[in-house]
């Protein structure tokens, strides 16, 4: 944390809770569901954040339902708004 403005410059902030086998809860700062989806496809790891954020793949505010099981993986996120957060497209 920086100490001038109280400000964090993690690339990772987030705090969750693990249900087992009923999936894991997070919110913060990391990569939304489309992440997870592109990644097979993404040889140069870089499709995805240039199509998500900016040139940055992880965005603040996130909420995510996370569950594997029987060979298949299940993610839900959603993004809050903030008013300082570019995204692609939006103007």
């Amino acid at each position: 944390m920086a100490a001038e403005d109280g400000t964090t410059a993690n690339r990772y902030t987030w705090v969750g809770a693990d249900f087992g086998q009923f999936g894991l809860f997070k919110v913060g700062k990391f990569e939304d569901a489309v992440k997870y989806v592109i990644n097979p496809t993404d040889v140069f790891e870089d499709a995805g954040c240039n199509g998500l954020l900016n040139n940055d793949d992880r965005r603040s505010g996130m909420a995510m339902y996370s569950w594997s099981g029987f060979g298949v993986d299940v993610n839900a996120s959603y993004g809050t708004a903030k008013d300082d957060q570019h995204v692609d497209g939006a103007f």
